[in-house]
């Protein structure tokens, strides 16, 4: 669960985040400055829903302002996490934003990896980045450390050759067979559906980041599209909280919305973004009680469950149609209605 703000808190979160966005007051907001501000009030502040934030009302926040606000660990770095996210909401790498983020986490003094990875974005660093990032990611998701100089294309795609396991795909077949409304039947008809190979199969994605990513897709309801890989890769830093920011968010903006490519298997593209969509993928997995990246998640003991029934216990918030994911083509964004 997120922490709780107060309405003092909330007011000096909210002037940080619009520093950021307006570098410092020096520039009109653009649509998606909005929609990120109004977004980040209502679905993580605790704002008012109904309610769009009062720009004109924001007070000026300087650095130590935001320190004294947040001097709780665990709220100094939910709002370095939301700060971290506004430099890249117009899908370019804005150095006068980022050096704004960087004062405010250097004054909170929040050293999380993601930290070095602006600074180093600033320094336009691209290679490392991906390869801190790709590595944390990969870290994260396996639960133990990644070892240097190990191929991350050769080992998302294991199954060639005499890597070929036609028992595991099997075993993942016969969930179709299972009854209608089960976890695992929705598994195989979310692979049916998008034309995937079974882990096993001849180029198929790694069984180890595979079943636990598509099963946080099943369970949260996003897409495959590049918005719905961006909107599932948010879901799941909350849900799984391990690297949150420099292992998934920034990561998939950075893949999906400004257009780096991390590797061949994923791609990239721009556009992806759409800030509000992000912050209610970021909620739901932040109140989800389930990790399916986690070490105690047991795909296989879950897949006869009915779907509804896991949703419930996991406390999934059910997906409103208009923040799910929809792909338009790049610089076609508008705001969620």
């Amino acid at each position: 669960m997120l922490p709780e703000l107060t309405d003092d808190q909330r007011t000096t979160a909210l002037g940080a985040l619009y520093e950021v966005a307006s570098a410092k007051r020096s520039r009109p907001l653009s649509p998606a400055d909005s929609a990120a501000l109004d977004g980040a009030s209502r679905h993580i502040l605790g704002g008012d829903p109904d309610t769009a934030v009062a720009i004109g009302s924001l007070p000026e926040v300087w650095p130590d302002d935001l320190a004294r606000a947040f001097d709780d660990r665990d709220m100094a770095h939910l709002v370095g996490g939301l700060l971290a996210v506004m430099p890249f909401v117009d899908g370019t790498v804005d150095e006068e934003r980022i050096a704004i983020v960087l004062d405010y986490t250097r004054a909170m003094t929040v050293d999380e990896p993601y930290v070095r990875e602006l600074a180093e974005l600033m320094a336009d660093n691209i290679s490392w980045i991906i390869s801190d990032m790709s590595r944390r990611n990969l870290e994260s998701i396996t639960n133990h450390p990644w070892s240097p100089g190990v191929d991350v294309n050769a080992w998302l795609l294991p199954y060639k050759g005499e890597g070929t396991d036609s028992r595991l795909t099997a075993r993942y077949e016969e969930l179709r067979t299972l009854p209608d409304g089960s976890f695992g039947r929705a598994f195989a008809a979310f692979y049916d559906t998008n034309g995937f190979t079974f882990p096993g199969s001849a180029n198929a994605l790694q069984e180890q980041f595979a079943t636990p990513h598509d099963s946080a897709h099943v369970l949260s309801g996003y897409d495959t599209t590049p918005q719905g890989e961006l909107l599932v890769s948010t879901f799941t830093s909350t849900m799984h909280q391990e690297e949150p920011i420099a292992g998934h968010v920034l990561p998939v903006i950075l893949s999906w919305h400004v257009g780096i490519e991390f590797n061949k298997v994923a791609g990239s593209t721009t556009g992806a973004l759409d800030p509000e969509k992000l912050w209610v993928a970021w909620r739901r997995g932040a109140d989800c009680t389930i990790d399916t990246f986690g070490r105690d998640w047991d795909f296989w003991t879950q897949v006869d469950r009915p779907l509804r029934d896991l949703r419930d216990e996991s406390e999934i918030a059910p997906l409103e149609q208009r923040y799910a994911a929809e792909w338009r083509k790049p610089g076609t964004w508008t705001p969620v209605a």
